[in-house]
């Protein structure tokens, strides 16, 4: 990302502008996940242009720790961990 380029403003609202892939309908909801990516470092965003105009990518891991208490989801970028989430359950 150069400096001239800022990833938009967040709006408060989810994001919903994604295509579910033919195998994703087949799969159960099993977990919702809530990440906050103001914990990415601004070069983790990268502009993309789309059928539906110009967004960002942002590039990010996931990791899961499995202990006694549950699931724990870990937000990664270069191998660091930037926050972590417990897993809800359905």
């Amino acid at each position: 990302m150069s400096e001239d380029d800022s990833p938009p403003e967040y709006n408060g609202g989810s994001s919903n502008q994604f295509k579910e892939f033919r195998l994703m309908i087949a799969l159960k909801k099993l977990c919702k996940l809530e990440v906050n990516l103001r914990t990415l470092p601004e070069d983790a965003f990268h502009a993309k242009s789309g059928p539906l105009g110009d967004y960002y990518e942002a590039r990010f891991a996931m990791g899961l720790v499995f202990g006694a208490g549950g699931l724990e989801f870990r937000a990664l970028y270069e191998g660091n961990v930037i926050g972590s989430v417990d897993c809800d359950y359905y």
